[in-house]
């Protein structure tokens, strides 16, 4: 995801991870989670899956 998109949710609460490239660290307190809201740090990145087609012989 483009730090822009992450931007636009997480504006000024978020980095580029130090751990992964093309991640996205980030920290919000959420009010409505719990008694009296949370703080969460979360990471997000893409996930990418590659076929490989090899022939069986």
């Amino acid at each position: 995801m483009p730090e822009v998109q992450i931007g636009k949710c997480y504006e000024g609460k978020h980095r580029i991870s130090p751990l992964a490239k093309e991640a996205y660290d980030a920290a919000d307190f959420f009010p409505t989670l719990g008694k009296d809201g949370k703080w969460l740090r979360f990471n997000a990145a893409i996930l990418v899956h590659l076929f490989i087609n090899a022939a069986v012989m």
